[in-house]
């Protein structure tokens, strides 16, 4: 290549795209009643499919360049049992171009396209802007999206309206720093709920309910903790399905949902109702004396009759946990 010109000349050629996933998220998102696992870089997308039970090199579906910072990605699962498409499943994108953004599967363009962007913020991450974490409601009803300190947004999801995303419910939490946020299991007839681990700057669960039908968040009850290590926090599937907890009297209409919380060495159980707190030692390896965190987790649910979690910790080991009735 020559350049006859006398200024400067930056010639950029990408040889090989990033590999280094920071995000991911499953679903059904080309085929209905695939299993599926979107993969996201800080500017890319690739969508593998799973359902023969091994990881093909070639992905599905590829967006290669992105002209922004990927932040999150969410699944949406499609709660319409009236839409044709209605198992496929939408992908919530954060990125710090400050828009909000849902993607859908194209069969025409065999590639991801936005049906709906937002604008929420001014570009560029900050402590302040939206754009860190988000989590969805299980039943695809909901999403929430929180920065770091102070401001979270609450939307609901329209699934067959061609504005999927409703104006936004602010959620303003002064003084406090948010870890983590997760969407809590229900019925369809409960209010979106999410937990969420937040310091006050004490360490604390704070459980947030989106009121579908006077559109506005209810703060649910908060559970301080006295040690300040939490740095970890699961979702459980409902628990009365599985026949692990009793269902509840006509005092406590709604479900109870339950999380995980991590701490060093050690578990806690806690349901939004202040019912349940069941603390679960983490095992040590023999002659390992340093401190145990989970750094990953997931929930394989079977045939809907029961479900066990695997827990990944920051020494490699993987873990399988299971809960049972207490018959006594």
């Amino acid at each position: 290549m020559i350049i006859n010109d006398d200024e400067p000349y930056l010639y950029n050629l990408t040889l090989r795209k990033q590999s280094n996933y920071t995000h991911a998220c499953s679903g059904s998102f080309t085929l209905q009643g695939s299993h599926q696992v979107c993969l996201a870089t800080e500017n890319s997308i690739e969508i593998y499919d799973l359902s023969e039970g091994d990881l093909h090199h070639r992905p599905v579906v590829t967006i290669d360049k992105i002209d922004s910072t990927i932040t999150s990605i969410c699944t949406i699962p499609n709660s319409n049992t009236n839409s044709s498409n209605n198992t496929l499943s939408k992908i919530l994108l954060l990125t710090d171009s400050g828009n909000v953004t849902l993607l859908q599967y194209d069969t025409i363009s065999n590639t991801l396209k936005p049906i709906s962007i937002e604008p929420l913020t001014r570009s560029s991450m900050r402590r302040t802007a939206p754009l860190s974490l988000s989590a969805v409601d299980p039943l695809g009803r909901c999403i929430f999206i929180s920065s770091l300190e102070k401001f979270g947004y609450m939307y609901t999801i329209n699934h067959t309206s061609n504005s999927p995303l409703s104006s936004p419910v602010e959620v303003i939490r002064p003084g406090s720093i948010t870890l983590s946020i997760v969407g809590c299991s229900g019925q369809v007839y409960d209010n979106p709920t999410f937990a969420a681990l937040e310091y006050l700057p004490v360490p604390h669960l704070t459980f947030y309910s989106l009121d579908l039908n006077l559109n506005h968040v209810i703060k649910g009850k908060t559970y301080p903790f006295k040690k300040k290590d939490p740095n970890f926090l699961l979702a459980l599937p409902d628990l009365s399905k599985f026949d692990i907890i009793e269902s509840f009297n006509d005092e406590i209409e709604a479900t109870n949902p339950f999380v995980i919380v991590g701490f060093s060495n050690h578990l806690i159980i806690k349901d939004m109702n202040g019912l349940y707190t069941v603390e679960i030692p983490l095992p040590h390896p023999n002659g390992d004396t340093n401190p145990i965190n989970i750094i990953a987790a997931d929930i394989q649910i079977i045939k809907n009759k029961s479900f066990f979690i695997l827990l990944q910790t920051n020494k490699g080991d993987l873990l399988k946990l299971q809960l049972h009735k207490n018959l006594n």
